[in-house]
């Protein structure tokens, strides 16, 4: 089994979409259905955008007739900044470098630990070019070795580089619009061809103390097949189903809390390279990722996993 791609599928599942839930924001009164807002990503150089993270994957893989399911549980704890380092003064364009402050990652019941090393390379991410609608035009965000590194950073890059687009143009209450994700720019190249298109509605305007909030649902559905290599043994199927929603603080122009909720079937079938008592392996995951953002505010570091 290809286990890296298999992760940076569930990287690409992690960047699709959200499902959000954060106290109880207030109700702007009912005329608040013809106003149309601007919710729009406001990059200013200098400024810090701190996050914290959390995936949680749970599930099982299926196959040979008579042989147990294999049961998977999988959650990580992430805190990351985003710096912004440059904003294009015509187009609002924004760079952010990235960098990991904490992480730590629970598999199945056993808790991963990290070399200072590993750390080190965690802690520079790389970078990331974004417009004002959240489309990432260009992603140098780090790809590192081994399996244990590259799945944290793999599942995490879906966070850190595939934010939800917001529209152009104003809009009112019950207007929509569509996003895409390409996760072979926002997550791997090895995930070319992977573009599962995003359906927003703008459902309410809240506030969130005297914040302005955009409440936005989010619809997705996508199926991908990778190519196969001559040297694989497995053919890699992923079919995602998901739908959520998202809360945008217009006022300070960024994501105020964002998670995801998904469904995803994983089919591995054996291709003629195969021996010939490999069996198909089908695997039914439920993943949630929950996202919240600080601005200019010292982070709340994930639990660290203890360093080898």
């Amino acid at each position: 089994m290809r286990y890296g791609l298999t992760r940076l599928l569930l990287a690409a599942a992690a960047g699709l979409i959200a499902a959000v839930a954060h106290g109880q924001p207030s109700t702007i009164h009912a005329q608040s259905q013809y106003k149309t807002v601007s919710v729009r990503y406001k990059f200013r150089v200098g400024e810090v955008l701190y996050f914290r993270g959390e995936t949680i994957v749970t599930g099982s893989f299926t196959g040979a007739p008579g042989v147990p399911a294999v049961p998977v549980s999988t959650q990580s704890e992430t805190a990351y900044h985003e710096t912004v380092v440059e904003v294009n003064a015509d187009d609002g364009v924004a760079t952010l470098e990235v960098s990991m402050d904490g992480v730590s990652t629970e598999d199945n019941g056993t808790e991963a630990t990290y070399t200072d090393a590993q750390m080190a390379q965690l802690r520079d991410m790389g970078s990331i070019r974004v417009s004002p609608t959240g489309r990432v035009l260009s992603s140098r965000l780090k790809t590192f070795g081994g399996v244990g590194i590259a799945g944290i950073a793999s599942l995490n890059t879906g966070l850190i580089s595939a934010l939800p687009a917001v529209p152009f143009n104003r809009v009112k209450v019950g207007d929509t619009w569509d996003g895409t994700l390409d996760a072979g720019k926002v997550v791997s190249t090895e995930l070319a061809g992977f573009e599962a298109p995003i359906e927003y509605t703008l459902f309410d305007l809240t506030k969130f103390g005297s914040d302005n909030i955009a409440a936005v649902s989010e619809k997705v559905t996508g199926t991908f097949n990778p190519t196969v290599k001559p040297t694989d043994r497995m053919q890699i199927s992923d079919k995602l189903d998901g739908v959520g929603t998202l809360q945008f603080d217009m006022d300070a122009g960024i994501i105020h809390i964002w998670t995801t909720s998904m469904a995803i079937t994983l089919t591995f079938t054996p291709t003629p390279n195969a021996p010939a008592n490999m069996t198909q392996i089908v695997g039914k995951l439920n993943m949630s990722t929950k996202l919240a953002c600080l601005i200019g505010a010292a982070p709340a570091p994930a639990p660290a996993a203890p360093a080898q």
